[in-house]
C-alpha cells in the first residue's frame, strides 16, 4: 500500500514565526515538555488562587449583603418604632386635653357653686338658721353623752359616742356598727359644712377597691383548675380500661448533670405512672446515683464524652414499640405514658411522632411557664424546635430515618424530628401538659436557651433537610432570637422563580392604589412578578389618568361589578381565570396596604413552592405598628375567625414567639395572601355565593385544608394594612351567619384548647380542660339559689336552665327562691323540686349542710352571701351576675365584713358568669383569679307559634291596627317607660295598641297607671311567665325598654320572630343587636326616645322590613337555647371535677362531656 503523501502546506502567518534561539537548538525538543508542565502548574496555580479571592470576594459580598439586610431590618423596625411613639404621643395628647377640658368644666363648675354658697351663707336667713342649727347639736351632743355614761362606766373603760358608721353610714339594728373602709385620698377643698348639716361620713365609692385581693398569675389557676387529683386519677384509670391497644412505652433516661433529688424526682415520676406498659432504661445512672433509684431500670453506664453514643446504644435496645426519651430533670406527668398511649392508638393508623405541652418547675416544686403548643406545623419545625426535646417516636420509624445521630450534640432530637417529618405518617399532639422541666425562675431557660455550638449544629440540621427535601434557601438567625440565645431560624429564598401575579383590586381611591402600586415596584427584591390591578369601575379622572400611565410591568383588568353590587369573591375569581397559565402563582392584595421588607414577595413565593403549602400569608401592621394580622383562628368570637395577636405591639413576639416564627395556621386573609393558580382553580376559587365580601379567604383557606394542604403564616413577608379604608370594616351579617353553619362546629387545631376564646392574644383559659368525668351512677345535682321565681330575667334563666337539662342524664336541678311566682308552679308542673325559703339563710345552710349536692348556682348580685355559705361547707359553686352596673355603687351600702364577703365571693366561685361582654366589663376590677365567663342567655323555643289573625282574635286586638310589644324582664321601671310613651303616641291620634309582657308585681304595677286605666282597650297586661308567642306573632315591632340589662333572651325572642326592634341603648347590648341595622336604640329611661324611635318605625314601612330582614339573618347565630344550656351544662359538670379537688371517690365514671 503506498505510503499517504504528506499534506500540502500552504504558507500562512502561523509559518512566519520569528527565529528563536532557545527553540531551534540542538535539543530544545527534549526540554519543551517540562517547561510546559511547569508552566501548566503555574497557570493553575494561579487560577486556585483567583478562585480562592473570587470566593473570599464572594463571602465578603455575602457578609456584606447579610449585614446591610440586618441594617435594613434594624431601620425598618425603628421606623415602626417610630411610628408606634408617634401614636401613642397623639393618643396621649388627645387624652391630655381631653383632661384638661374637664378640669376646665369641673373648675368652673366648682367655682360657680363656691360663688353660691358664698352668696348663701351671707344671707341674714342663714346666719340665723345656723345659730339655732349649732344650739341644736349641742344640745343633742349633750343628751347621747349622758344616755351613754353609765355603760361606760359599768365597762371601765371609754367607748366612743355614737358608734363608727358602715360603708353605707348607717348603724345595724343593736349591733355595734361596723368600721368604715378607709379612704386614704386627701380630702377635697370645698365650702366649710354647715352646722345644720347632719354630720356624717362622706361616702366613698371607691372604698371597696382596697378589699380587692391581689391578681393571681393565669397559670396558678389554670393549675388549681385541672390539678392532678382523685376525679384525674379516675378519669386516667377509665380510659386506661377503654384502650383496645396497649403498645410498650420504652423511657430512656439519659443522667448527665443533673443533681441526685433531680434524677430521683425523674425516675419517681415514671414509678408513679398510671399506664403500666412501659420500659425504663437508665443512661449513666450507674455513675450518676445510686443504683437502687433506678428501681425497675435496666442501668447503662456512660463513659466521659460518650454519652451521645450511649444514649443511642440504649435507644436501639430498647424493646418498647415507642420511644421516649428524657433528661435527668425532665419529670412526667403521671398521666403522660396513657396519653401517649391513648394518641398514638387512636384512629386506623398508629402515630409515627407524639408530643405534648410542658412547663417548668423551680426547686420549690412550683410551677409555671406553660408551653401550650400549637397543632403540628411543618414550617414550624423548619423555624425551630417547635415540638421541643421531649416526644415519643414509633421505634419502626426511628430506626428508618437512622436514630439519633450523635454528631448533632445537643440539638439530636432536633435533627431526629425533622428527619422523621420528611417521612409519611400521622403525627399527633396531646394538648395536655405531660413533662415538667426543673428550671430556675430568674434564670436562663433550660431548654430554649442554647449555646452558640448547639444553635449552629440546629442550623445545620435545617440545611441539611431543606437539602433533603430540594428546597433552595439559605438559613439564618434573626437578630432576635440571636440575642436571645434562641435557636429560631428564617429561610431566605432566591429572588429569582416562578412567575407570580400581584392582583390589586380597586375602585378610584387613586390615593391609596398609589402608594400600594409604588411601594411594591419600588422595594420589592424578586424580579418574576406583574401587577395586575382589577379596576372595579372607576369613574374619577385622576384614577383613569394614573391607571392609563402605569406603564411596563403593570396590567389593568376592567371587571364591573354584576347587579351593581360589590363582590370581592367574584372580582377574584373572573379575574384568576382571565390569567394565562404563564402564572405560576397569583398573589391576592389589598389597595390600602404598603410593602416594608423588600424579601415579602420572595417569602410568599417561597413557601408557596414546599409541598404540600396550599396558601402563603403576610404579617400585617396596622399604621401606628401594631400587629395586624399574624395568621388567622377560626374558633374566636363565639364561633368566627379572628386574628392572632391582633393589637398587639409590632415588637411583641407573643406566646412562644409564635408572632415572628413562620408557621401554619388553619387561614390566611386574603389581604396579602398566595396561591397556586392552579389549585386556586380546581378548588373552584371563592365561594362567591356565601361569602361575597367577608370570610371568603376563610372558606377558602378551610377547603384546601381539607384537601390536605397546608396554609402557611411568613412573618418575613411584611406590610402595612390600612384595614377598612376602602370599604370599611363592618361585616355582613348573613355572611357571617353563613359561616357559622358551615364551620362554626370546627375547632381549630392551632389553637390550644388552654388557651382563651375570647381573647386574639391567647391568653390563658384558667378553665378545666379535656373531656370531663362525673358520677355515672347518679346525675350532678345542682342547687340554683335566686331572690324571686317571677318572670323577671333571673327567674326565666332558672327556669330554661331546669327544664333544660332534663331527660340528658348528665345534670338534676332543684331550685331554692326567697320569694314565690308562677315560674314555680311551671317548674313544680315539670317535676323540678323548688323549695320556697321563709328564712333565706337559714334555709339555705339547711339545704346545704345535708350534704347531698354537688353544686351550688347562684343567681343574682345580691346574692353573694350564698357563695360565701357554700365556701365554708367545701361545696363548689358558680355565680352567674344579670345586672349591667357598677360593682362600687351596689356595694356601697354595705359594712366592711359584709363588702369584704361580697369582694371574696368573686374569687370563690368557680367561674362568675355573665350574659354580656358589656355586663362583664365593669366587673374586671374584681377578676382576680381569671374566672369570669360570659354565656349568651336564650329563650325556650316557642313551639308551633300562632299566625299573626289567631293571636289577634287571642287578644281581642283589630286585625288592622298597629301593635307594638314591650317584652320586659327586670324589676325596673323600664315597662313604666314603654306605656307612657305609648300612651302618648295614642293620645296624638294613632290607632295603636300596645301589649306588654313582664313579671306579676310590674304588671300589678301598670295596672293602676293612669293610661291603662283610662284606655284599657288600647293595653294588654300578659304575664311574662306565660307563652310569649301570641304577643310577638300579633306586632309590628318589638320594644325593649330595659334601664339596667341588655335583655338577650327578650331579644332573642324578637329575632327568633323576625320582629323589628326598638332596644333601649345598655351595656352589652350592642353584643345582640346591630344599631340601625337590626335594631334602632334610643336612651335607657328616655320616654321621648321610645316614643320617637317607635313613631319611625311605625311610618316606614320599607325600614320595618329591612330592620326585621336583619333580625332574622341573626337569628342564624348559635347562641340559641340549646347552646346555653349545654354551655351551663359543661361548667357545672366542670366545678364538680374541679371542686375542692376532693370530691367523688367513690362514684363510677362512665361518661363524658363534650
Amino acid at each position: 500500500m503506498p505510503d499517504r503523501p504528506e499534506p500540502r502546506r500552504i504558507p500562512g502567518n502561523a509559518d512566519r514565526r520569528p527565529a528563536n534561539p532557545v527553540r531551534d537548538a540542538p535539543g530544545a525538543g527534549e526540554a519543551e515538555g517540562p517547561v510546559l508542565l511547569q508552566a501548566a502548574e503555574a497557570i493553575e496555580h494561579t487560577v486556585e488562587d483567583r478562585g480562592r479571592r473570587i470566593r473570599a470576594l464572594e463571602a465578603r459580598l455575602a457578609e456584606r449583603d447579610r449585614l446591610g439586610m440586618a441594617l435594613r431590618e434594624r431601620i425598618t423596625e425603628r421606623a415602626l418604632y417610630a411610628t408606634w411613639l408617634e401614636s401613642e404621643v397623639a393618643r396621649r395628647e388627645d387624652r391630655l386635653g381631653e383632661l384638661a377640658r374637664e378640669l376646665e368644666g369641673r373648675s368652673a363648675e366648682l367655682a360657680r357653686f363656691r360663688a353660691d354658697v358664698a352668696a348663701m351663707q351671707a344671707s341674714r336667713t342663714w346666719k340665723a338658721v345656723a345659730t339655732v342649727g349649732r344650739l341644736v347639736d349641742r344640745a343633742r351632743s349633750a343628751a347621747r353623752a349622758m344616755r351613754g355614761l353609765p355603760a361606760r362606766v359599768v365597762r371601765g373603760k371609754a367607748r366612743p359616742i355614737g358608734g363608727t358608721p358602715g360603708i353605707g353610714g348607717e348603724p345595724r339594728g343593736d349591733r355595734l356598727p361596723e368600721a368604715p373602709l378607709r379612704d386614704d385620698r386627701p380630702p377635697e377643698e370645698g365650702p366649710r359644712r354647715s352646722a345644720v348639716e347632719p354630720s356624717r361620713p362622706r361616702r366613698d365609692r371607691n372604698a371597696i377597691l382596697t378589699l380587692i385581693p391581689p391578681r393571681v398569675e393565669p397559670y396558678d389557676e389554670w393549675l388549681r383548675n385541672n390539678a392532678w387529683n382523685a376525679a384525674r386519677r379516675t378519669e386516667a384509670e377509665r380510659d386506661l380500661g377503654r384502650l383496645t391497644s396497649k403498645p410498650v412505652i420504652s423511657v430512656v433516661v439519659a443522667a448527665a448533670g443533673e443533681t441526685v433529688a433531680e434524677l430521683r424526682e425523674t425516675l419517681a415520676s415514671i414509678r408513679e405512672q398510671v399506664y403500666p406498659e412501659r420500659d425504663v432504661i437508665l443512661v449513666g445512672g450507674s455513675t450518676s446515683a445510686p443504683a437502687s433509684m433506678a428501681g425497675r431500670a435496666r442501668a447503662r453506664g456512660a463513659a466521659d464524652g460518650d454519652g451521645f453514643e450511649a444514649l443511642r446504644a440504649a435507644a436501639s435496645e430498647a424493646t418498647g414499640e415507642y420511644l421516649v426519651v428524657l433528661d435527668g430533670r425532665t419529670r412526667l406527668a403521671p398521666d403522660a405514658l396513657l396519653e401517649i398511649a391513648r394518641a398514638a392508638t387512636v384512629g386506623d393508623e398508629p402515630a409515627m411522632l407524639v408530643f405534648g405541652d410542658e412547663d417548668r418547675v423551680d426547686a420549690e416544686g412550683r410551677r409555671f411557664g406553660p408551653r401550650f403548643r400549637p397543632g403540628w406545623s411543618p414550617e414550624l419545625l423548619l423555624a425551630t424546635p417547635a415540638i421541643g426535646r421531649v416526644f415519643a417516636v414509633r421505634r419502626s420509624d426511628y430506626e428508618a430515618v437512622g436514630g439519633l445521630r450523635p454528631e448533632f450534640g445537643e440539638a439530636w432530637p432536633y435533627d431526629l424530628a425533622l428527619r422523621l417529618a420528611e417521612r409519611p405518617g400521622r403525627v399527633a399532639r396531646v394538648p395536655r401538659v405531660l413533662w415538667h422541666v426543673s428550671a430556675d425562675r430568674e434564670g436562663p431557660d433550660p431548654v430554649e436557651a442554647a449555646s452558640a455550638r448547639t444553635i449552629g449544629l440546629a442550623a445545620r440540621a435545617v440545611s441539611e433537610a431543606l437539602g433533603r427535601r430540594g428546597i433552595e434557601a439559605r438559613v439564618c438567625q434573626p437578630g432576635w432570637a440571636s440575642r436571645q440565645r434562641f435557636p429560631a431560624f428564617e429561610l431566605e429564598f432566591p429572588d429569582r422563580g416562578p412567575r407570580a401575579a400581584v392582583l390589586i383590586p380597586s375602585k378610584d381611591r387613586v390615593d391609596l392604589l398609589r402608594r400600594c402600586v409604588a411601594s411594591v415596584r419600588e422595594r420589592t427584591t424578586y424580579r418574576d412578578f406583574e401587577i395586575v390591578i382589577l379596576d372595579n369601575g372607576s369613574v374619577e379622572p385622576e384614577t383613569l389618568e394614573y391607571l392609563d400611565g402605569l406603564g411596563e410591568g403593570c396590567r389593568v383588568l376592567r371587571i364591573e361589578n354584576e347587579g351593581g353590587r360589590f363582590n370581592y369573591a367574584r372580582l377574584h375569581n373572573k379575574a384568576i381565570t382571565l390569567l394565562g397559565d404563564e402564572f405560576e402563582f397569583v398573589v391576592l392584595l389589598n389597595n390600602d396596604t404598603e410593602v416594608r421588607r423588600g424579601e415579602w414577595l420572595s417569602q410568599l413565593v417561597g413557601y408557596g413552592g414546599m409541598e404540600g403549602v396550599g396558601a402563603v400569608g403576610a404579617r400585617l401592621l396596622y399604621g401606628d405598628g401594631r400587629i395586624q394580622h399574624a395568621g388567622m383562628l377560626t374558633d374566636l368570637h363565639d364561633g368566627l375567625p379572628g386574628h392572632a395577636f391582633k393589637s398587639s405591639p409590632w415588637w411583641d413576639a407573643g406566646d412562644q414567639r409564635l408572632a415572628r416564627l413562620p408557621r401554619n395556621l388553619s387561614a390566611v386573609t386574603a389581604a396579602c395572601m398566595l396561591v397556586r393558580r392552579s389549585t386556586f382553580l380546581e378548588l373552584g376559587g371563592f365561594d362567591e355565593r356565601r361569602f361575597a365580601v367577608g370570610y371568603n379567604d376563610v372558606d377558602f383557606c378551610l377547603r384546601l385544608l381539607e384537601r390536605g394542604l397546608r396554609c402557611v403564616y411568613a412573618p418575613k413577608a411584611e406590610l402595612l394594612h390600612f384595614e377598612g379604608a376602602t370599604r370599611g370594616t363592618e361585616d355582613d351579617p348573613t355572611e357571617a351567619s353563613a359561616f357559622r353553619t358551615a364551620w362554626g362546629h370546627r375547632s381549630d387545631p392551632y389553637h390550644h384548647p388552654a388557651l382563651s376564646r375570647g381573647d386574639e392574644r391567647l391568653g390563658i383559659s384558667t378553665r378545666r380542660a379535656g373531656p370531663i368525668a362525673w358520677p355515672g351512677g347518679r346525675p350532678a345535682r345542682v342547687l340554683i339559689a335566686l331572690d324571686q321565681l317571677d318572670a323577671t330575667g333571673a327567674g326565666q334563666l332558672a327556669r330554661g336552665l331546669a327544664e333544660g337539662v332534663r331527660g340528658r342524664g348528665l345534670v338534676e336541678v332543684e331550685v331554692l327562691a326567697r320569694g314565690v311566682g308562677p315560674i314555680a308552679d311551671r317548674l313544680r308542673d315539670e317535676g323540678v323540686r323548688v323549695t320556697i325559703a321563709r328564712d333565706r339563710e337559714e334555709d339555705l345552710l339547711d339545704r346545704l349542710s345535708r350534704g347531698d349536692l354537688d353544686l351550688l348556682h347562684v343567681v343574682g348580685l345580691g346574692e353573694a352571701d350564698a357563695i360565701e355559705a357554700a365556701r365554708s361547707i367545701g361545696l363548689p359553686t358558680i355565680w352567674t351576675i344579670r345586672e349591667a352596673v357598677d360593682f362600687r355603687d351596689a356595694f356601697s351600702g354595705l359594712g366592711a365584713h359584709e363588702a369584704r364577703g361580697a369582694i371574696g365571693a368573686f374569687s370563690a366561685a368557680y367561674r362568675v358568669v355573665f350574659p354580656a361582654w358589656g355586663v362583664r366589663r365593669p366587673f374586671h376590677p374584681v377578676e382576680s383569679r381569671w374566672n369570669f365567663e360570659v354565656v349568651r342567655e336564650a329563650p325556650r323555643p316557642i313551639a308551633d307559634p300562632p299566625t299573626r289573625l289567631e293571636a289577634r282574635r287571642r287578644l281581642g286586638l283589630a286585625a288592622g291596627s298597629a301593635v307594638v310589644a314591650c317584652v320586659h324582664e327586670s324589676d325596673d321601671r323600664g315597662a313604666e317607660d314603654f306605656v307612657v310613651a305609648a300612651s302618648e303616641l295614642i293620645r296624638s291620634g294613632r290607632e295603636l295598641s300596645a301589649v306588654v309582657l313582664a313579671p306579676e308585681g310590674m304588671l300589678r304595677s301598670l295596672a293602676r297607671e293612669e293610661a291603662v286605666r283610662s284606655m284599657p282597650d288600647r293595653f294588654r297586661l300578659i304575664s311574662g311567665a306565660d307563652d310569649p308567642g301570641a304577643a310577638l306573632a300579633a306586632s309590628d315591632l318589638l320594644v325593649i325598654a330595659q334601664r339596667r340589662d341588655p335583655a338577650p333572651a327578650a331579644i332573642a325572642l324578637g329575632r327568633a320572630f323576625g320582629a323589628p326592634m326598638a332596644v333601649a341603648e345598655v351595656p352589652g347590648v350592642e353584643e345582640f343587636v346591630r344599631p340601625g341595622r337590626s335594631a334602632l336604640l334610643f336612651g335607657a329611661g328616655d320616654v321621648g326616645g321610645i316614643r320617637g324611635t317607635v313613631a319611625t318605625l311605625l311610618d316606614d314601612e320599607g325600614l320595618r322590613a329591612r330592620i326585621s330582614q336583619a333580625s332574622r339573618v341573626r337569628s342564624g347565630e348559635p347562641d340559641g337555647f340549646e347552646a346555653m344550656v349545654r354551655s351551663y351544662e359543661r361548667l357545672y359538670l366542670e366545678a364538680v371535677a374541679v371542686g375542692t379537688g376532693r370530691g367523688m371517690p367513690g362514684f363510677g365514671w362512665e361518661r363524658e362531656a363534650a
